[in-house]
């Protein structure tokens, strides 16, 4: 018997038997019925913890929000700050160097040392370091920090730039969806780095002459311009036409591979009349499948349907929307 704070999920209950079993925790069965890790525990349910057999298999950051225990919160914090930072450091730089070379930039990393130095303090990070590991922990992406290296604090390349488009309408900056306190007939961009879709909170932000980026109020690239540049943020919200196009946002996928998974959460979407952008799909040697998804939809109320309609596939154990920094 275990002992749990109120609103305690299976991920409290890995980590309540031993840290290992947390950090490896893939599925969980109540009561012998495949939950999503999310699920609220109740008093006198019987729990199977599912782990992997993977060697580096790990924690997500996204449990961090659905766990309830200290115990839990705090080893979930350790094995990323003390396990994971070395190499997030290194995915952080390789990224960062992949894109200035993307870039067609003559500059080598080294000689950009100094600039990447200022804009980690710029952006309260303790060092470069720090810099890398936000981007290869992807709390901030590598094409944000080569573009104000490059080009200078106001480049938002990725912010300004459209979103990917299907055959239905898709929001590209040229209809009205977004309304900008006190402009009239301005430029709209939604930011890439986060998608952010109608009903979710929004910040607005001025570019000098691309017009206004518009971000989710707690994206990570949205927090360094609250600080580095606050008196360029601008008032946005939705306008009343919004839903009448289409937003593309992305979700994860975790389920027990089998040979009729990917049918099944195809025919999902279709239900709800889903228009997918793209699709990735990898199984682990445990046999685990992770699978995401890019699609149009045309609010959170709607992307919340999608959501629930994949967790009643059969196997599949947990379904997450995909934002940068959490």
């Amino acid at each position: 018997v275990k002992a749990l704070p109120a609103g305690a999920t299976p991920i409290d209950f890995a980590y309540s038997i031993h840290t290992e079993v947390g950090h490896r925790c893939v599925g969980a069965k109540v009561d012998g019925k495949l939950v999503p890790l999310s699920v609220v525990l109740s008093s006198g349910q019987t729990i199977e913890i599912l782990t992997s057999k993977v060697q580096d298999a790990g924690p997500s950051q996204d449990w961090l929000g659905v766990v309830r225990s200290h115990r839990a919160a705090s080893k979930i914090r350790q094995w990323f700050s003390r396990e994971h930072r070395q190499d997030a450091i290194s995915a952080g730089e390789s990224q960062v160097r992949s894109e200035i070379k993307r870039e067609g930039a003559t500059n080598k990393i080294g000689a950009l040392r100094p600039a990447i130095e200022n804009l980690a303090s710029i952006m309260d990070y303790e060092d470069a370091d720090g810099l890398f590991a936000a981007v290869g922990s992807r709390q901030v992406s590598a094409e944000a920090i080569v573009a104000r290296l490059l080009r200078g604090p106001d480049a938002e390349r990725e912010a300004d730039a459209p979103v990917a488009r299907t055959t239905r309408k898709i929001f590209d900056g040229n209809t009205s969806v977004i309304s900008v306190d006190g402009l009239d007939d301005v430029l709209v961009r939604l930011s890439r780095c986060c998608n952010p879709v109608p009903a979710d909170k929004i910040m607005g932000f001025v570019t000098r002459g691309r017009g206004v980026s518009v971000h989710r109020t707690d994206c990570a690239n949205a927090d360094s311009l609250r600080s580095s540049q606050n008196d360029r943020l601008i008032d946005v919200k939705w306008s009343s036409t919004a839903t009448d196009e289409g937003f593309v946002a992305s979700i994860s996928i975790r389920a027990y591979s089998s040979s009729d998974l990917l049918a099944d959460v195809s025919r999902a979407l279709a239900d709800l009349k889903v228009e997918i952008v793209s699709s990735s799909l990898s199984t682990m040697d445990d046999r685990i499948t992770n699978l995401k998804f890019e699609f149009a939809v045309a609010d959170v109320a709607h992307l919340e349907s999608v959501v629930k309609n994949i967790r009643r596939v059969d196997g599949v154990y947990d379904v997450s929307r995909i934002m940068p920094g959490h």
